[in-house]
């Protein structure tokens, strides 16, 4: 997008920090991927097809915004054109304009541009993805059973993923949202240990069972 600059450039009003890209390489790294962030592609299928150019010896591809409905969304026009797509949009929050397909016969992940969307679809996605690359057959983030210490309900009639810390009390992991659960707000995800999974058009009374895919696996054995 052409409001997005990096870390070390002056900011303007109406400017938006890269940083999703560092965010996202951090958790690559953090499984041993190799991880290479490309430069910011700008509001033109021309700059996108150029800046996808540079992603062609790649095992997968994985772009961040440009996946929604707006004028600007590209990364579904240009994949649709140039490639193949498998799927846009799945029934979650956060994280609905997700698109997965291939360019080039690469995989390519599509990842929402809020922040926390990203993140979130990161962990439920292309973390998966990068360890079934890579060999391994462990690949999801440890879920765990917990209390709801308040009342969690679904968004919408998607599957909603809440940003939750964990107690114990009396035995039993209990776990209460962080606060806010816009998209932006990527405080709330570094404050909680993990997100609790509410179904479709669901709600979870407080003291009913929950389940919470873990996070922070270091913090929670410490609790």
């Amino acid at each position: 997008g052409n409001e997005i600059v990096e870390l070390d450039t002056p900011f303007k009003f109406g400017q938006v920090r890269n940083s999703n890209a560092w965010a996202l390489e951090a958790a690559a790294n953090a499984i041993g991927a190799t991880p290479r962030r490309l430069p910011i592609a700008g509001d033109s299928v021309e700059a996108l097809r150029s800046g996808l150019a540079n992603a062609a010896d790649a095992h997968i591809i994985v772009t961040i915004g440009g996946v929604s409905m707006g004028d600007f969304d590209l990364v579904k026009n240009v994949l649709g054109t140039d490639g193949q797509i498998d799927f846009w949009q799945i029934n979650m929050r956060p994280g609905k304009p997700l698109v997965f397909g291939q360019l080039n016969n690469i995989p390519l992940i599509g990842l929402p541009g809020n922040p926390v969307s990203s993140m979130v679809c990161f962990a439920l996605f292309v973390r998966p993805a990068l360890l079934r690359l890579m060999g391994h057959t462990d690949v999801t983030h440890p879920r765990i059973r917990s209390r709801a210490g308040e009342r969690l309900a679904s968004s919408s009639g998607k599957r909603t993923f809440i940003r939750v810390k964990l107690n114990h009390e009396h035995g039993d992991f209990v776990c209460k949202s962080v606060g806010d659960q816009d998209s932006y707000r990527m405080s709330s995800l570094v404050a909680g240990h993990g997100l609790a999974v509410i179904p479709e058009d669901a709600t979870v009374e407080v003291g009913e069972s929950v389940d919470v895919m873990v996070l922070d696996e270091q913090a929670v054995l410490r609790l």
